[in-house]
């Protein structure tokens, strides 16, 4: 039975492209907003004693455990490893579309099909490149 999205590309709306692309924008928005949750918490952490003298707050700051501090601070490249590893199996996916015709990227079971056939192609080349025949 087709669902909504396969009536949608078959009557012209939808492409594979814009399907990637959608998928894509909404991983790295994700990705964005975390990271800027993680910004702004080390903030309010690192600025606890940016304040004027006159300002009589200095009994209440707050300090954070140095652990807190480096876990946060190791979540940027590990948010952004994330990212990348999300979104680079869906350049083969729109570029060569062939092997990935009975896969839709907007459910998450055939998004996560797509990122294992691509991941386990790519790892099983010798020369480190994708070729069509690998997928």
């Amino acid at each position: 039975k087709p669902d909504d999205f396969d009536l949608a590309v078959s009557a012209g709306y939808a492409t594979e492209g814009s399907k990637a692309g959608f998928v894509g924008i909404s991983i790295v928005s994700i990705i964005v907003f975390f990271l800027h949750q993680v910004y702004e918490e080390l903030e309010n952490h690192s600025h606890v004693f940016n304040h004027p003298p006159e300002n009589n707050q200095g009994a209440q700051e707050h300090r954070a455990h140095p652990g807190i501090l480096m876990g946060l601070t190791m979540l940027f490249p590990l948010l952004a490893m994330i990212g990348l590893i999300l979104v680079i199996p869906l350049f083969p996916y729109v570029m060569n579309h062939a092997p990935f015709q009975h896969l839709n990227v907007l459910r998450p079971d055939h998004f996560f099909k797509m990122l294992t056939t691509v991941y386990r192609a790519w790892l099983s080349t010798h020369d480190g490149k994708l070729k069509e025949k690998d997928l």
